[in-house]
């Protein structure tokens, strides 16, 4: 089990063991995870099919779950991130921090976004524990649409709601998937310094969702459905015609998607 705050072996260089958490992480998020991957698929499969929309959300760092699933080599065109600047690091780091503890927030993120019964949301959140990650499964609920978490149950389990129902992402959530790391994310040990380094959830995050999404990709092929996937841009073949994109040149509609997709 990752999620341990038992200190890891300390043979190897930092470097050497950090890598070796990631690589027994990604083992364990297999043999532990499975199950909500392949139902995390299977929803997205099913969204796709009925050409609804993707929306993924996070907050501070787990804001690049929504980044990595967009406009992505080999990813979906359906994917729509919500991507408020307030809540980016870029925008000022304490300040994100204390806005997604502002209740009422998500609900205007998810207004505006537009999403809708058919949709799926998925939320990503280590902690789970503060309001704007609540809400966003709270109002995607009143709103008929199915939800995802991707979050930390070992830290979930240890920290207390921020928001006034006291619930958090991994409660009200209609499928969860465990990111398996430790309690407060960093997992190295270096002799000499009082607190861990070397965070892993974004790595486990990122791996649980392509999971998901080549799994449903596949689920689509196999039941006679092939969604729109993008290319890379940058390969020496796509060659698109001067002016437009290359992913139009490798057979993607990008024109229809940015009719739907707004940060497109």
């Amino acid at each position: 089990m990752i999620a341990t705050d038992e200190p890891m072996e300390n043979s190897g260089n930092a470097g050497e063991r950090y890598l070796d958490a990631a690589k027994a992480l990604l083992t364990d998020l297999w043999e532990s995870q499975s199950q909500g991957i392949e139902r995390a698929a299977a929803w997205i499969a099913e969204t796709l099919q009925r050409d609804s929309l993707i929306f993924v959300a996070g907050s501070g760092h787990s804001h690049m779950l929504a980044e990595e699933l967009f406009y992505r080599a080999g990813g979906l065109a359906a994917v729509v991130p919500l991507l408020e600047s307030s809540l980016m690091l870029h925008d000022g780091a304490v300040k994100s921090s204390g806005v997604e503890r502002l209740e009422g927030y998500a609900a205007v993120v998810i207004e505006d976004a537009g999403v809708g019964a058919d949709d799926l949301l998925i939320i990503a959140s280590n902690s789970g524990r503060n309001a704007y990650p609540v809400e966003l499964a709270l109002e995607a609920r009143a709103r008929g649409c199915r939800t995802i978490a991707v979050t930390s149950l070992a830290t979930a389990e240890r920290v207390e709601s921020r928001h006034s129902s006291g619930g958090k992402l991994a409660r009200v959530a209609d499928l969860v998937l465990d990111n398996r790391v430790a309690y407060g994310d960093a997992t190295i040990d270096v002799i000499g310094l009082p607190s861990r380094v070397g965070p892993l959830s974004t790595i486990a995050g990122v791996a649980l969702l392509n999971a998901a999404v080549v799994r449903a990709i596949e689920l689509c092929v196999e039941q006679g459905y092939l969604p729109d996937v993008f290319e890379s841009a940058n390969l020496q073949e796509a060659g698109g015609a001067a002016g437009r994109p290359d992913e139009v040149a490798a057979g993607l509609d990008l024109f229809r998607w940015r009719r739907r997709v707004r940060r497109l």
